[in-house]
């Protein structure tokens, strides 16, 4: 069985549950293991929490926010780090996240390696995702320096060019909205 269709499985493993926390969607919450009565251990493994630059606000989309999400409490980037240590859960959710503060909030997890909202639905929507990236992390994480230019201008274009067509690889992807201001960005994870 391929990643594609375990995930598909892990959606169709029971009905979508209220997240506990405001910085994990729904449906990413009911994917993860969060089993009553087993040890709690932080499904969010080792993020790496980066406030978004203007240039990030400036290319992110916006995508409405559902109505009556929770947004999650400002404050500082350390503020949210700590923040989202305390997400519970029993087991693995996600790996080395980097993950966005927009409107000193941590953004909300809406789709995680396949499990959310259609990535092409969601382009119809608002558009190519490609450039909705952190640039911080394009410029620390994604090869040298003189790279840089290229990789700014593709994003996750490769990436998505994938999982549009339906095939979801060991790309190590996660999409997030600030429930403050309805911006989508993308974000590296590990696989």
């Amino acid at each position: 069985m391929g990643l594609w269709d375990r995930l598909r499985g892990r959606r169709a493993q029971g009905p979508v549950e209220s997240s506990p926390v405001p910085w994990l969607s729904d449906p990413v919450w009911s994917a993860w293991p969060h089993e009553p009565g087993k040890k709690w251990r932080c499904p969010v493994d080792r993020p790496w929490v980066l406030a978004v630059w203007d240039s990030d606000r400036e290319r992110a989309p916006r995508w409405p926010v559902p109505e009556g999400a929770t947004v999650p409490e400002p404050g500082s980037v350390a503020d949210n780090t700590a923040l989202l240590a305390t997400t519970p859960g029993t087991g693995r959710g996600t790996r080395s996240p980097v993950w966005p503060v927009c409107c000193e909030r941590l953004s909300t997890l809406i789709w995680n390696e396949g499990v959310g909202p259609s990535i092409p639905e969601i382009e119809a929507a608002v558009g190519p995702l490609d450039r909705a990236y952190l640039e911080q992390e394009v410029l620390t994480e994604w090869g040298p320096p003189e790279h840089a230019p290229a990789l700014l201008e593709q994003g996750f274009g490769p990436t998505l060019e994938r999982i549009r067509r339906g095939k979801l690889d060991k790309s190590g992807v996660n999409l997030f909205q600030c429930r403050s201001c309805g911006r989508l960005y993308l974000a590296s994870c590990k696989p």
